[in-house]
């Protein structure tokens, strides 16, 4: 979502990626127990989790970097999968 200088609801919200000075990530503060909650709920459910066969542009699913994280897939060609973390913006 872009943001501009005539949004008026205001809204707290901590910075969750700084890509570049004019591309930040931030996620409302409101949800952040439950994003908390729900990044514990995938790294215990880790080990259970089963590679997908076949990938879909646009899908939600999880992915490995050191800890589980939901994202989107971008692009697929071929075996190689391009994701964009939604948390967190990378």
């Amino acid at each position: 979502m872009e943001i501009t200088a005539d949004d008026s609801d205001d809204e707290s919200v901590a910075l969750s990626y700084l890509e570049s000075v004019g591309v930040v990530f931030v996620t409302p503060v409101a949800v952040h127990e439950k994003l908390d909650t729900l990044m514990g709920q995938l790294a215990d459910m880790a080990d259970k989790l089963v590679p997908l066969k076949h990938m879909v542009v646009g899908s939600m699913v999880v992915a490995r970097y050191r800890e589980m994280y939901r994202t989107r897939v971008m692009q697929v060609v071929d075996n190689m999968v391009t994701v964009v973390f939604i948390d967190y913006g990378n």
